[in-house]
């Protein structure tokens, strides 16, 4: 009987042994993948506009197809030619024209809108009696 005592202990040792050996093998297999995290900050800048120039419709002048302007980032990004531009004439309307990039050499951007009721953002025709105020929203890609 005292044998078995001894033998007790000792076995008990040897299985822990083992069950820490065959455990830690386990979790070397574990693997993560790579990721990041951060915080930080950086200031908004905005455009100044210039050359804003209306293109009137020969059969109706009051009517206003096309305005143009040239938009410069102000913090003189000269590589990033991706804007989404969007402007309003009457002020608080809502009638917000979608306009494209036409050229320009960045940070200076040519911008051309359509203001005709074709416009895929409006249906409304801008007229000369209803632009009171330009204001642009242009966001860079």
């Amino acid at each position: 009987m005292r044998r078995a005592l001894r033998r007790g202990p000792l076995q008990l040792v040897t299985a822990l042994a083992i069950f820490a050996v065959g455990g830690a093998a386990f979790t070397a297999a574990n693997t993560v993948p790579a990721t990041s995290a951060g915080e930080g900050a950086s200031a908004i800048s905005g455009f100044a506009l210039t050359n804003v120039a209306y293109n009137l419709d020969a059969t109706n002048p009051t009517n206003i197809l096309t305005a143009t302007f040239t938009a410069t980032a102000a913090n003189g990004d000269a590589v990033n030619t991706g804007l989404t531009t969007y402007v309003e004439f009457d002020n608080g309307s809502g009638n917000w024209y979608s306009c494209t990039r036409v050229g320009g050499v960045a940070p200076a951007h040519n911008i051309s809108c359509d203001t005709t009721a074709a416009n895929p953002n409006t249906a409304v025709q801008l007229t000369v009696v209803l632009a009171d105020n330009l204001t642009a929203i242009i966001a860079e890609q």
